[in-house]
């Protein structure tokens, strides 16, 4: 983050903290009288409402382009290792995930720390290369280069029928790479591409042509018996298969902030139609050409989905709707985690709500409107949070499903998985470890194991990180384009605890963590987690906190609830909603103290300042509005990235501040037991290598590491303003 930038986002804030008094600037609330004209979506909405007639959604920014395949070591030799915590806990051998099935090292703790991850295939001197260029799009150079027609294929977005204007799906990006590029060619011209409306699956379909090894010449070989056939071990290749190819798709990783902790730098391979997915900022988009068996399966997919609306007679009818885990639909990487799914729905009619008319024309279906149907025809408790842009900096600005009936809110790290698509494409990408590609060389199902593929083209194709590919894919309800029913949508139940073996932090749980009580901040200290998570680092140079505390939930004050003869501020207290007590009460202004003694403190609990929320269990909440249903990681969202419209919490201390945090003391570069800061030199190519972070400024005092001394998340704000709020249907 820059100087300027830095600037900009803290001096307000610090402003905002100097003066005691009312602060004029409201937190908006969500009515519970619908205006008449009110979409009825809203209503299983817990944010407020906002206006999509006003609301600039428009696409900006970047987004960054990779063309080419990435030559990708690193995910198989971890994939085994990546499993083990889970094969462990079931009373596996402990190396049994190291080895392959003819007992083959695949890999290894090479930094002896008891783990097998990204760290130690970098010290193992493994890595992945990428074979093309990567590169960052401007969107609005993009955007003016599409609203001249250059290519005969629409001003603006190619789907109109889709997308409003300025939006965009990612066949309008590759328009502009290959019509940017000297290097890119459609083949047979633009006129050879067969549109939607003459397309067997309604989606474009074309050959492009890629120089990859940059000759100037586009050829799949060089013929050197002039023979004009391209014989291996004979003809020197040249492009390969970037020559001519109607195999080429798209990979995608959704932005991602300043987090480089995603395992899947190949990006996520899919099945969805690339005209139909929507371009948003700071997505990394990957165009590569698949080996045929791949665009087979996908379009088997397709068909399945067409031939469903067909035979519905044009109604969109969902068969099933499944909750819980997966050992009958036999996901593997889940199959130790989760009980058997149940079908919770059959047969659901799902209709478009048309919420986002920033963005979408009239009749566009999402998962949100799947989960809003549901909810209505059967009345179920489904609700959407808004998420704007998360505490890591990614980019979001869509709704998210928070809750559903069967798994109730969602709370911590991970609630529901989205799973959807054909239920005999369940398992293309899972991990078992490596995928099984039970399928024909025309993508038709066979029987378990007894598919037709080559194991190296199914594990070049199919191998994933965490078992996501295909239509399986980490996008939000409201982002989530579905305009052909799937044969199932499921929500798969998982918990934080015991997917990656923390300590979570729920408070309708009523969840109790000891902390430890550094200088300027709590420390998380339980956790033992794989993936992303993991013990606060100990170890030779690294200072330990031995002072503890103890984080529970407390209870709020109220006029029926009063402690003693402690008053409960009102409308007439100076400090009115103003959240940080302590910038009047403390011992500057008065060192007497609360009732010419002393400041208050939770000394029962550990703790030796001052905390608001605090003073809240015998005064009340001070105005506080009330919150939505959330019990965790309120920073989320209410962080300073978010610093207009309401979001970021003013006068909460050093809650309401970025924290800097210097390269020395970032836990994730101490620690070496999870996943580590990943990244792609542009340079060298190398991909998925560990690479340190620098000095930061991270956009909250809270996160899942340390929290505020003052406002430590989530337990100060669900003092003030509640967690467990029902909204009005």
């Amino acid at each position: 983050m820059n100087s300027g930038k830095l600037t900009a986002l803290v001096l307000p804030l610090l402003l905002g903290l100097t003066a005691c008094g009312n602060d004029d600037a409201e937190i908006p609330t969500q009515s519970n009288t619908p205006a008449a004209d009110q979409n009825p979506a809203w209503s299983y909405i817990e944010t407020p409402e906002i206006d999509f007639s006003s609301y600039d959604s428009t696409l900006k920014g970047t987004v960054e382009v990779t063309v080419g395949r990435v030559v990708d070591n690193v995910q198989p030799w971890l994939t085994a290792g990546m499993l083990r915590h889970a094969m462990v806990g079931q009373g596996y051998a402990d190396n049994l995930l190291y080895e392959n099935e003819a007992g083959e090292e695949v890999s290894y703790d090479a930094n002896g720390d008891g783990n097998v991850n990204i760290r130690d295939a970098t010290d193992a001197g493994v890595s992945n290369t990428e074979i093309g260029p990567i590169y960052d799009v401007d969107m609005e150079q993009m955007k003016a280069w599409l609203a001249t027609n250059p290519d005969g294929l629409g001003a603006g977005t190619s789907r109109p029928d889709i997308f409003v204007d300025g939006h965009y799906n990612v066949f309008d990006l590759l328009r502009y790479v290959v019509g940017t590029r000297d290097d890119m060619r459609w083949e047979g011209g633009v006129e050879n591409i067969i549109k939607p409306a003459d397309s067997e699956y309604d989606t474009y379909e074309f050959h492009i042509s890629w120089d990859r090894n940059g000759d100037g010449d586009f050829s799949e070989c060089i013929d050197e018996d002039l023979d004009d056939i391209c014989t291996e071990g004979v003809d020197t290749d040249a492009d390969g298969e970037y020559f001519d190819s109607e195999h080429w798709h798209f990979g995608f990783i959704q932005s991602r902030g300043e987090n480089r902790m995603y395992g899947g730098l190949r990006h996520d391979y899919n099945y969805k139609r690339m005209d139909q997915f929507w371009l948003r900022e700071a997505q990394q988009i990957r165009f590569l050409p698949h080996d045929e068996v791949l665009t087979n399966r996908r379009h088997w997919v397709w068909k399945q989905e067409q031939e469903r609306l067909a035979n519905n007679d044009g109604k969109y009818v969902v068969p099933y709707i499944l909750h819980a885990g997966s050992r009958d639909m036999g996901i593997q990487e889940f199959l130790l985690r989760a009980d058997a799914p149940e079908i919770k729905e059959m047969d659901v009619e799902v209709k478009a709500w048309n919420l986002r008319s920033d963005v979408f024309q009239p009749g566009v279906i999402t998962s949100m409107d799947v989960w809003l149907s549901l909810a209505e025809a059967r009345d179920l408790d489904f609700r959407f949070t808004w998420w704007r842009v998360l505490s890591s900096g990614a980019i979001v600005n869509n709704f998210a499903l928070m809750h559903d009936p069967w798994s109730g809110p969602y709370d911590g790290w991970i609630a529901a998985n989205p799973y959807q698509g054909e239920l005999a494409a369940a398992e293309d990408f899972a991990m078992i470890p490596t995928p099984r590609c039970d399928f024909k060389h025309d993508g038709t199902p066979t029987e378990k194991n007894e598919g037709e593929i080559d194991d190296e083209i199914c594990q070049r194709e199919f191998q994933s990180f965490l078992g996501i590919g295909g239509n399986n894919l980490g996008e939000v309800a409201g982002a989530n384009i579905i305009r052909y029913p799937p044969e199932y949508m499921a929500l798969i139940a998982l918990q934080s605890e015991e997917l990656f073996y923390i300590d979570d932090i729920i408070l309708n749980e009523d969840k109790v963590v000891e902390v430890r009580l550094a200088e300027n901040e709590l420390q998380r200290y339980g956790m033992d987690g794989v993936y992303d998570f993991d013990k606060f680092p100990e170890g030779e140079g690294i200072e330990v906190v031995t002072e503890t505390a103890t984080l529970r939930p407390l209870e709020m004050a109220t006029t029926e609830s009063k402690i003693g003869n402690a008053p409960i501020v009102d409308e007439t207290h100076f400090g009115w909603k103003i959240a940080d007590c302590s910038q009047c009460h403390n011992d500057e202004k008065n060192s007497l103290g609360h009732g010419g003694q002393s400041w208050p403190t939770n000394t029962t609990d550990g703790f030796d300042n001052i905390q608001p929320y605090y003073c809240a269990t015998c005064h009340g909440n001070n105005g506080a509005p009330e919150a939505h249903n959330r019990s965790a990681r309120c920073f989320w969202c209410h962080n300073t990235y978010n610093d207009d419209g309401g979001m970021l919490m003013k006068n909460h201390g050093d809650a309401s501040l970025a924290k800097f945090v210097p390269a020395e003391e970032n836990v994730s570069n101490l620690r070496t037991a999870s996943t580590h800061p990943q990244y792609t030199d542009r340079d060298t190519k190398l991909a998925q290598q560990t690479k340190l972070y620098e000095d930061m400024w991270f956009s909250s005092h809270n996160s899942d590491y340390s929290l505020s001394k003052t406002f430590p998340d989530p337990y100060a704000c669900g003092t003030c303003h509640g967690f467990q709020r029902e909204i009005d249907k």
